[in-house]
């Protein structure tokens, strides 16, 4: 019996000891460290990023894919300042994860990549991203008006797929949410971040597992299935489910409420948002809604599409676009008849100018 208490007294301190390090150690590698939030939201952002930080980060231990993270002055991951506009001519990134991009340098992100381009077509057009992971219709029509009222920008590309409205189904905390009003729409509501998360983040390892592992409780359970080699789905089961339908009530009148508030902000100018549209869940259906409505779509999959192994346009283990992702996606919006009509449009400003 004591060899018994005494073989688990020191598997215990040999555990614990293993804690400590990993935690001293993961608060010293820049594999956990995301940019800080502030603890109060604002009108536009929940939870919005502590403005002019310069953060090192770095996807689990893959230090390759590390990044320094510039935060600007506006709270989002850009190089550069955002200043306003009187021409109402500036074109905004909108969407979550993908167009924040914090494993891409500032200098290929999608605003400076595509303001270039504007550059090499001979119009002077600011672009800008505003994104933040996790970011769902709520979050989505909120950086539209953010743009809208505080730089003055009159065209907007949002990245759009079917998750979009699932997090706002979910309420996700610190996140602004469209929620049914009873009355057959949908308003937006601010779901405050859990404080107790978010101090059990703070413990390093935990927020390891959160950032970086991903390790939700749906795939836990399935990884455990696959190493138990127990029958079942070898895929999230809500990930399935969410697939093996088209879209509910809920989501159609959450959608119609998107909508209708994004042609407000646009000035009921569908001609004014192009759309990103990713996933392989619905895609045609929004497609087809989108377009009937007068909007214009861009099948982001296909403008990525994977050419060579070489030359992937994600990160390795990671879905995220990386700087040739992104060049692949500007290129593309290139070729739409959204950006020719704001090319269009700059040159006739900058010929009145000149004529002055």
């Amino acid at each position: 019996m004591k060899n018994f208490f005494g073989i688990t007294a020191k598997i215990a301190i040999g555990f614990f000891l293993a804690a400590i390090l990993s935690e001293i150690m993961l608060r010293i590698f820049p594999t956990c460290i995301a940019p800080a939030s502030a603890v109060e939201s604002s009108e536009y952002a929940a939870n919005p990023l502590l403005p002019n930080q310069r953060v090192a980060y770095s996807q689990g231990w893959m230090f390759q894919i590390g990044n320094i993270v510039e935060i600007n002055s506006a709270g989002f991951h850009s190089g550069t300042e955002y200043e306003r506009r009187s021409d109402g001519g500036a074109v905004a990134f909108i969407g979550d994860s993908l167009v924040e991009s914090l494993l891409v340098g500032s200098g290929h992100l999608m605003h400076p990549v595509l303001e270039k381009k504007f550059f090499d077509a001979g119009s002077d057009v600011p672009v800008y991203s505003l994104g933040k992971s996790g970011a769902g219709l709520g979050d989505i029509v909120n950086f539209m008006r953010l743009a809208s009222e505080r730089y003055n920008v009159g065209n907007f590309i949002i990245k759009f797929d079917r998750k979009d409205i699932l997090d706002d189904i979910a309420r996700s905390g610190g996140h602004f949410c469209y929620v049914p009003d009873g009355k057959g729409g949908a308003d937006i509501k601010l779901f405050a971040k859990d404080a107790a998360f978010g101090r059990l983040r703070n413990v390093a390892i935990l927020r390891y597992i959160c950032l970086n592992i991903k390790l939700t409780p749906g795939l836990f359970a399935s990884k455990l299935k696959n190493i138990f080699a127990l029958k079942g789905e070898t895929k999230a089961p809500e990930a399935n489910a969410n697939k093996s339908k088209r879209l509910s009530a809920t989501e159609e009148m959450l959608l119609d409420a998107f909508i209708k508030d994004v042609l407000k902000i646009a000035g009921n100018d569908p001609k004014r948002v192009l759309f990103l549209l990713r996933g392989d869940d619905q895609k045609e259906v929004f497609a087809s809604k989108f377009s009937s409505l007068g909007f214009e779509t861009l099948d982001a999959d296909a403008a990525t599409e994977l050419k060579s192994d070489l030359y992937p346009p994600h990160f390795y283990n990671d879905l995220h676009w990386n700087g040739r992702g992104i060049e692949r996606i500007c290129s593309a919006v290139c070729k739409t008849e959204f950006f020719d009509r704001i090319v269009r449009r700059a040159s006739k400003k900058d010929l009145r100018g000149e004529g002055q």
